[in-house]
């Protein structure tokens, strides 16, 4: 199940920025679904910051497996992020493991 509730992309996007901030939101729904077993993602924000949690089991970004064992997932998400500026954040808060993408 996925809950919607964000004002929509920035239409100011320039370049591959829109399609990096869409890599950006697939992986972290692949991720949620795949490792963490979720059942609900849930997608909030503004036009400044995007936030996609969910419901699954909790994650620590600083203990997942990395380039050097085949994964690239989280690495490829901060590289989009930084080619843009933007900050990335992976958390926990109120049982939801969350993705958080600021301009």
């Amino acid at each position: 199940k996925v809950e919607y509730a964000a004002a929509g992309l920035p239409d100011d996007f320039k370049g591959y920025a829109q399609q990096d901030f869409m890599l950006i939101l697939s992986e972290a729904v692949t991720n949620a679904v795949k490792h963490g077993n979720a059942k609900t993602v849930r997608i909030t924000g503004d036009l400044r910051s995007m936030r996609f949690a969910n419901d699954g089991e909790p994650f620590d970004a600083a203990k997942a497996l990395g380039p050097e064992s085949g994964h690239f997932g989280l690495s490829g998400m901060r590289e989009r992020a930084a080619r843009h500026g933007w900050t990335i954040r992976f958390g926990e808060e109120d049982g939801w493991t969350y993705v958080e993408v600021a301009r």
